[in-house]
């Protein structure tokens, strides 16, 4: 059986759209864990209809704590053998399961499926179909492969070895946080590249578009990462891969504002690491940008500028 953990934050629009879509699985050995996170609209609601409704779906309310939280409670109230996980505001293709559980053998821990984001697949960026972690890890942190939790089946028992919980300041790239965690606890992956296992809809008002962490934020996500990664970071190219990860987040860092000085003793162990390893031109870049402040000022401001100008141009054009 697979347990397909809802977690459900003021989503009242969009949640029987979602279960019913996972209710019209071509592959029906399931259960529907709708874990409510302490929503104030109108899902609690619509979620004791369903459950009422159908033997298939288990709701839970908890007190609102995030979607990793909400997703961690689902995981201890399944009976399945595989987990996967599905946001309320997104919806499943039929054979979305089936196309999963095709690969389950005793080999494989995680199976990831293709996803479609804005009418588009997603391209996982890796030759292979069959990954050892080691080779998975590094593909997550050069973002080669998805880093959602989603679209993906996972097996129950990785859970029960791995620590959950996650400050309450990491609230960006935390699903990729807990992925490198289940990564980290597995023998082997694979990837189906072909089938399209989840539907991404884009919101604007979406959870997950809210503005980036300040910078000491991502200095305790890049420790958890590291701490998590522990010795396997001897490996010099997940090492790089991390490297390049953490100089990806401060180029993003910088072009949202994010301030941080270039004297600071992270920015200055992550200078001084980056000569181990082989950066790109655009790795050197980024380098170059943590040394000088007036450089991050001028990009900071060029890439506000150009989404003024967007914002303004698409103004326009809707009213044209």
């Amino acid at each position: 059986m697979i347990s397909v953990i809802v977690p459900i934050y003021n989503t009242a629009s969009f949640i029987e759209r979602c279960v019913n879509s996972i209710l019209s699985q071509s592959f029906n050995n399931i259960e529907i864990i709708l874990v409510n996170d302490g929503s104030v609209d109108n899902s609690e609601m619509i979620c004791r209809s369903l459950s009422v409704n159908n033997k298939k779906i288990k709701y839970y309310y908890k007190d609102n704590g995030g979607a990793a939280s909400a997703r961690k409670y689902g995981v201890e109230q399944a009976m399945g053998e595989w987990i996967t996980f599905v946001d309320s505001d997104d919806t499943l293709p039929p054979d979305a399961l089936k196309n999963l559980i095709q690969y389950i053998t005793e080999d494989y821990d995680i199976i990831v499926g293709t996803l479609l984001k804005q009418g588009r697949p997603f391209q996982h960026k890796i030759e292979t179909t069959i990954l050892d972690n080691d080779k998975y890890l590094e593909a997550i942190l050069l973002r080669k492969t998805s880093v959602g939790p989603v679209a993906k089946l996972f097996r129950k028992t990785l859970f029960e070895n791995i620590i959950w919980e996650t400050p309450k300041e990491v609230y960006q790239n935390e699903d990729l946080l807990m992925l490198l965690k289940l990564a980290v606890v597995s023998k082997k992956i694979y990837i189906n590249k072909q089938d399209i296992c989840y539907n991404y809809i884009y919101r604007k008002d979406s959870a997950s578009k809210s503005g980036i962490m300040p910078f000491n934020n991502w200095i305790i996500l890049f420790n958890l990462i590291s701490n998590t990664l522990g010795n396997l970071l001897q490996n010099k190219s997940l090492g790089q891969a991390f490297m390049k990860y953490r100089l990806y987040c401060v180029i993003l860092m910088i072009r949202s504002g994010c301030y941080f000085e270039t004297n600071n003793a992270y920015i200055q162990n992550l200078i001084e690491g980056s000569k181990d390893y082989v950066l790109d031109r655009a790795d050197k870049k980024i380098v170059f940008y943590m040394k000088h402040k007036y450089c991050r000022y001028v990009i900071a401001n060029v890439h506000r500028t150009k989404n003024t100008i967007k914002q303004v141009l698409k103004h326009i054009l809707k009213y044209e």
